[in-house]
């Protein structure tokens, strides 16, 4: 199977819908008014555990599975996609940790139990101070990968074909029935895990079957105006989305339409039948797409500064939630920046020069 190309598409989309959930944070500077900025967000979210999905199948699917070994090949799975997140989370967790602890006069025992936050382990039920209470999502997300990898490693397409579409509906149709949305996070179920989980297994083979059904796609050869009115769908489709988040307040009873309609689009352009692909798979767009993640991750801190800092007492909100969305750009972008810079193996040298003496001979 071959490796799969970024897709410039997914990449720009990654970025808008980040900062679409660092809008529906900024929700509290508007608890006296009627209009806040994309009141629907959170189901920005449902778009990064889909596409987490797909190129979850995308990695394991081309992997062999081994009896002798498909344990450590999921430990290793799971330690790499940590890897990848550690450093935004631990500069996020450090900032989050110094802005709380000065706003909300923190003593030793919070900070201690902060802790469990940068373990990723708070939205599992361990410790009591809630902070950076986005990252559920990642920790969801991972308990679902390292749960479903040895499965679909052994047993390849048969899995997403026969086992995905029937989780995909329990799961959804549990939450939906229960809840009246897929938007529960904290509640447990049956006293075993969070609804965060039910929503990340659903979503994350939603992803995984996408994958199966453009890969089809691709093998098939369609005309010049076919790609044109399918490009124009998928846009039409998530504009569509953004303009729903964005002006209804309450979109609970659209959840599963909007659910169906991402996934119409993301198998439109990741089958490569669309004709802005090329045209936005370059670098500028591939660094939006960096931005995605510590944006997500930073917000929240920007927030909570404008909203207790004296300084900011007297602005607007509207002008409260575009400050908070502006500074987290410019802070992703500054981060992103030291990361790559310490993350250069000559970097890692240096350090290593100054920590280890070497022996003399």
């Amino acid at each position: 199977m071959k490796k799969e190309k970024r897709n410039g598409i997914i990449s720009l989309w990654k970025f808008l819908f980040a900062i679409v959930i660092a809008f529906f944070h900024t929700n509290q500077f508007y608890q006296n008014l009627k209009n806040p900025f994309f009141p629907g967000g959170y189901i920005a979210v449902e778009f990064f555990f889909i596409v987490s999905g797909f190129f979850f199948a995308a990695s394991v699917l081309k992997k062999r599975y081994s009896k002798k070994t498909i344990g450590t090949d999921t430990l290793k799975f799971i330690f790499k996609k940590i890897c990848s997140f550690i450093p935004y989370i631990l500069i996020a967790y450090i900032f989050s940790l110094i802005v709380q602890a000065y706003y909300s006069n923190w003593g030793i025992s919070k900070i201690l139990n902060s802790f469990w936050n940068l373990c990723l382990l708070k939205h599992f039920g361990f410790g009591d101070v809630i902070m950076l209470g986005q990252l559920w999502y990642i920790a969801y997300m991972l308990l679902v990968m390292f749960i479903l990898y040895p499965i679909v490693v052994k047993y390849k397409d048969n899995f997403i074909k026969l086992i995905s579409p029937i989780i995909v509906i329990v799961s959804l149709g549990f939450l939906y029935e229960t809840y009246g949305t897929i938007n529960h996070l904290d509640k447990i179920f049956y006293g075993m895990l969070p609804t965060g989980v039910l929503r990340a297994l659903a979503e994350i083979n939603i992803g995984m079957i996408i994958f199966l059904i453009s890969s089809k796609i691709k093998n098939i050869s369609f005309k010049k105006i076919f790609l044109i009115i399918t490009s124009v769908i998928s846009e039409l489709l998530l504009i569509t989305i953004l303009l729903v988040i964005l002006f209804i307040t309450s979109i609970k009873k659209y959840e599963l339409i909007i659910l169906l309609m991402l996934s119409i689009s993301l198998i439109i352009f990741t089958s490569n039948k669309n004709i802005e692909l090329k045209l936005l798979s370059n670098k500028i767009i591939y660094f939006l797409e960096k931005l995605s993640l510590p944006i997500y991750l930073n917000h929240t801190i920007f927030v909570v500064i404008l909203d207790y800092g004296s300084l900011f007492q007297k602005f607007s909100p509207i002008s409260k939630s575009i400050i908070t969305v502006v500074v987290t750009i410019i802070f992703s972008i500054i981060e992103i920046k030291i990361i790559t810079y310490i993350q250069n193996k000559k970097m890692i040298n240096k350090i290593k020069k100054i920590i280890i003496s070497e022996n003399k001979t």
